[in-house]
């Protein structure tokens, strides 16, 4: 005790202020760059509930448009075009099927399509994310004989029993 009484004061006890100070701004460097990850997971889970209202919406939005028989066969096409099996649809699968199936689009249109309806941003379209497009396609407007190329190109797809063994083949 007599020890620490005398380290109050000179060289022990600067040193040891020293270290306090550098344990406490360490710590609050700690506290503020864990107060940033938290803010910024809490905006990545806001976007992602936003986006997945989103899809919802334009998903609710597209059975509207669509028949029954015709969400059922779009789905059907959805799977015969979804070469490598991942549930969703790249442009690269996009537009082999267009090529094999001899139905010319230019490769940046065909950018821009999946651009308009693909609503998460992850450069592929998921089934919510194509049935936009065929709604989009039955609905007209600023794509639509494009839109209708590819809901022609998928149903064709189905008619060919061996067009997903051709696809994965071009994509190799």
């Amino acid at each position: 005790l007599e020890m620490m009484d005398k380290g109050k004061n000179g060289a022990m006890a600067e040193m040891f202020n020293k270290i306090a100070n550098r344990q406490q701004n360490m710590n609050e460097e700690r506290r503020q760059r864990l107060k940033r990850e938290q803010a910024k997971l809490r905006k990545l889970q806001e976007d992602q509930a936003k986006m997945k209202s989103q899809k919802a919406s334009m998903r609710a939005w597209a059975v509207k448009q669509l028949s029954v028989k015709e969400v059922k066969g779009l789905e059907k096409g959805f799977k015969a075009i979804d070469a490598d099996g991942s549930e969703s649809i790249d442009e690269d699968e996009l537009f082999n099927l267009m090529k094999l199936l001899k139905i010319n689009m230019p490769r940046d249109k065909l950018h821009r399509l999946v651009l308009e309806v693909d609503i998460d941003h992850s450069g592929e379209l998921d089934f919510s994310e194509f049935l936009v497009l065929a709604a989009k396609a039955k609905e007209g407007g600023k794509y639509a004989t494009a839109f209708q190329s590819i809901v022609t190109a998928q149903s064709r797809a189905i008619e060919s029993g061996n067009i997903r063994s051709q696809l994965e083949k071009m994509k190799e």
